[in-house]
């Protein structure tokens, strides 16, 4: 089982550049300006929502890491 996110970025990022964009994302709290392409794309093949997303099910959580690297990815435009 692969993190969704992973499959997705791995085909879509140049390795080199994966380390920076983490250490941002991980700095920049979400502004959910692409929640429905986040959870069309990502969430919706989640291989770990089969134990519940805290975040999609509304229980007041932040959405997970992988979410927030995604959503950096749209705002800087690469992806």
């Amino acid at each position: 089982m692969l993190c969704q996110t992973y499959k997705f970025v791995r085909d879509a990022v140049p390795v080199g550049k994966l380390s920076e964009i983490l250490e941002h994302a991980q700095k920049t709290p979400p502004s959910f300006a692409f929640d429905a392409f986040i959870k069309a794309h990502i969430c919706a093949a989640c291989s770990f929502r089969v134990d519940g997303c805290d975040y999609a099910d509304g229980l007041n959580s932040p959405p997970c890491g992988g979410y927030r690297v995604v959503e950096f990815l749209k705002e800087q435009g690469i992806i």
